[in-house]
C-alpha cells in the first residue's frame, strides 16, 4: 500500500532543526539545517534523516570545507590547477622541499641534493654551504676545507709546455710563460695575439716584396707629401687605397695619431701597404726603461730611480756632494 508523503520546506533565512520525517519524506530549508545541510535538502530514512544536498555530500564552489576521510583521485588527464600563492601544504620546516620515494608517495625533506659532473659530486648541505665527495674528485680539483670551498689546481710552466689535461691556467702563468709579457707591451697597433701576429705578417710581406718609398707623413695632420718617383700620389692619409699602393711606405716626419686607424706614430715610423691592408711599422726610437737600477756604496743606496735618466740624475747629485774616503755621501 502506497503512502503519501509531503515535502516540508522553510523559506526563511534562519538555520532550523531537521523535522521528524517519514521514510522517503523530503525537507528543504533555505537557511540550512542545524544538522549540516546549509541551503540543503534532507530525506527521512525511517529513524532519522540523510543529507541529499549539502556541504557534507557535495563540493561547494564557495566557502570552507573539510574532507574528513577517503581518497579523492583524479583520473588520467584530469588536472587540478591552483595558484602558487593559494597553495598551502602543511608540515615541514623552512627550507624543506617535497621529495618522492619513487612510488608516488611525497614527503617533506631537507634540501640536501647532489650535483654530479665529470666524476665529481658537489653536495648541497641544505644550509647554504657545499661539500665535496672526496672519493670522486676529478683531476685538477682539490678540496680546501670541509665547508665546501673549492680551489682549482693551477697549471705551472711544465704543465703549459706539456699540455697537461684538467689543469687551469692562471693568468700570471699565462702572461709570464705563454705570452711572455702583458699584451699592452706589444709594439703593434693591435694588442691581441692573433691580430698582432697578422699585422706583423703583413708588415713582413710588405718588406719582402720590394718596398717603394712613397713620401712622408705628418701624423699630426694626416698630410702626405708624395715622392716624385711614384705614380700613385695621395695627399691625405685617409685617401690611401692599399690596392693602389702595393709595397708603398711613407716615413713619419711628425708624430701623431693621424695614421688612418693604425695607431699613434712617432718620427721615423713607417706607414706601409702590402696591397691589401695598411700597417704601422715601429721603426722610430722607442723609450728605453731600465728596471731595478741601483748603486750601493758600503750599504748606502743612493740610486732609487727606476729608469736610466732618473738614475743618472741621482748619481749626478750624489757626485756633487761631499765625498768621504771614496764613499758617496
Amino acid at each position: 500500500m502506497s503512502t503519501k508523503i509531503q515535502i516540508l520546506r522553510n523559506v526563511g533565512t534562519a538555520v532550523v532543526a531537521v523535522p521528524t520525517l517519514l521514510e522517503g519524506e523530503l525537507a528543504y530549508a533555505k537557511g540550512g539545517f542545524v544538522a549540516g545541510a546549509p541551503n540543503g535538502l534532507v530525506i527521512g530514512d525511517g529513524s532519522s534523516h540523510q543529507v541529499l544536498i549539502g556541504a557534507d555530500r557535495q563540493l561547494e564552489l564557495t566557502g570552507n570545507q573539510v574532507i574528513a576521510s577517503g581518497t579523492k583521485e583524479f583520473a588520467a588527464g584530469a588536472k587540478l590547477k591552483i595558484g602558487v600563492a593559494d597553495l598551502n601544504v602543511s608540515g615541514g620546516v623552512a627550507g624543506d622541499v617535497i621529495v618522492t620515494d619513487g612510488a608516488g608517495n611525497l614527503s617533506w625533506g631537507a634540501a640536501a641534493q647532489s650535483v654530479t659532473g665529470d666524476g665529481t659530486t658537489i653536495i648541497d648541505n641544505g644550509d647554504g654551504t657545499l661539500s665535496v665527495d672526496t672519493a670522486a674528485i676529478a683531476d685538477g680539483i682539490t678540496v680546501v676545507d670541509n665547508a665546501g670551498k673549492l680551489s682549482v689546481s693551477k697549471a705551472v710552466t711544465a704543465d703549459v709546455e706539456a699540455g697537461t689535461a684538467n689543469k687551469f691556467v692562471d693568468t700570471a702563468v699565462l702572461k709570464a710563460d705563454v705570452l711572455g709579457g702583458g699584451l699592452s707591451t706589444l709594439l703593434t697597433s693591435n694588442k691581441l695575439v692573433v691580430p698582432a701576429i697578422n699585422e706583423l705578417q703583413g708588415a713582413l710581406t710588405t718588406i719582402a716584396g720590394g718596398i717603394v718609398f712613397a713620401g712622408t707623413l705628418d701624423a699630426s695632420t694626416g698630410v702626405l707629401t708624395p715622392s716624385q718617383n711614384v705614380a700613385y700620389k695621395p695627399t691625405d692619409v685617409t685617401a690611401i687605397d692599399p690596392t693602389q699602393a702595393p709595397n708603398y711606405f711613407w716615413i713619419v716626419t711628425v708624430a701623431g695619431s693621424q695614421t688612418n686607424g693604425e695607431g699613434a706614430a712617432i718620427k721615423q715610423d713607417w706607414l706601409a701597404s702590402d696591397g691589401v691592408d695598411m700597417y704601422l711599422l715601429k721603426f722610430g726610437p722607442q723609450t728605453v726603461v731600465a728596471g731595478e737600477v741601483a748603486y750601493d756604496s758600503t750599504g748606502n743606496v743612493i740610486v732609487t730611480g727606476t729608469d736610466v735618466q732618473a738614475a743618472l740624475d741621482q748619481i749626478d747629485v750624489a757626485l756633487q756632494g761631499p765625498i768621504d774616503g771614496g764613499t758617496f755621501a
